[in-house]
């Protein structure tokens, strides 16, 4: 059975959403630096802390992980300071082609 959506291997990183980490005081400068991304797809990449053994037990009724997913911690501010970079519905389609209700976004409560 295919999927709704499929993560596109071949996207490239076109632009940082929000600050760095090191501007948001959630990294020293070393190797813990959680990030967010814009694909020049329209998808996005979520660089964080991998808690999947830790949250999958507990998810939520109706949320689900599948083999090949990962549930990914990043610091609340990071998020909150990314909100303006975040293109609205509209852009989004106009951009990608893509209907809203199938964006990644849409999943985690950015968009509505």
């Amino acid at each position: 059975m295919a999927r709704a959506w499929e993560a596109d291997p071949s996207a490239l990183f076109e632009r940082r959403l929000g600050k760095s980490a090191e501007e948001l005081g959630n990294s020293d400068g070393n190797d813990e630096c959680p990030d967010i991304w814009q694909l020049d797809n329209g998808d996005v990449a979520v660089i964080g802390r991998d808690l999947t053994a830790v949250y999958g037990p507990r998810l939520p009724q109706g949320v689900n992980l599948a083999p090949d997913e990962r549930l990914v911690v990043i610091p609340g501010n990071m998020l909150r300071a990314a909100k303006k970079d975040i293109p609205d519905a509209d852009h989004i389609a106009r951009r990608t082609g893509r209907a809203l209700r199938q964006h990644p976004l849409r999943a985690v409560g950015i968009l509505t």
